[in-house]
């Protein structure tokens, strides 16, 4: 069995250990017709779950729909959630959506700039924005860091 075989197993034999716990913790949630789909958000799940991490940075809140999953599936870490435009429309709805989650600390301002600056060795970066190969770019940039746990990108049409 060649590397990428071993590595694709280890993900689908992981994947349904955590399905049960996926299933519970996001049942009830209501969904956002905008964002990060749930089967995605299990992807996401399913990789680092056993990395038990301890911070998780969101780039991209919108109305908070992977940010409310994020932090009912890692109750204690911290989820870092980033949105560039404090006066948008969905900034109210993502406030109600994660009243009640106290792990979850919402801030402002550019991604491209924050993000390198915030993350430390460990953390699981989540980029929702900026989106296509302005996302690539940020997402290479941190890894070179050497620090992030990993870094999904979401939203990479090109």
């Amino acid at each position: 069995m060649n590397t990428q075989t071993a590595r694709l197993a280890k993900l689908l034999s992981q994947a349904e250990v955590c399905l049960p716990t996926y299933l519970e913790e996001t049942r009830g949630l209501s969904h956002e017709t905008k964002g990060i789909r749930r089967s995605e958000m299990f992807f996401l799940y399913a990789s680092i779950a056993s990395q038990n991490p301890t911070r998780i940075i969101e780039s991209g809140r919108a109305r908070a729909q992977s940010t409310l999953v994020l932090a009912r599936l890692f109750p204690r870490a911290l989820i870092v959630s980033l949105e560039s435009d404090p006066t948008s429309s969905d900034v109210k709805i993502a406030a109600e959506r994660l009243r009640e989650s106290s792990n979850v600390d919402c801030r402002f301002g550019d991604s491209l700039l924050l993000l390198p600056k915030l993350v430390e060795a460990g953390d699981v970066v989540l980029i929702d924005g900026p989106k296509d190969f302005r996302a690539l770019k940020l997402a290479f940039r941190l890894l070179r860091s050497g620090k992030p746990l990993a870094v999904f990108v979401h939203d990479l049409w090109l």
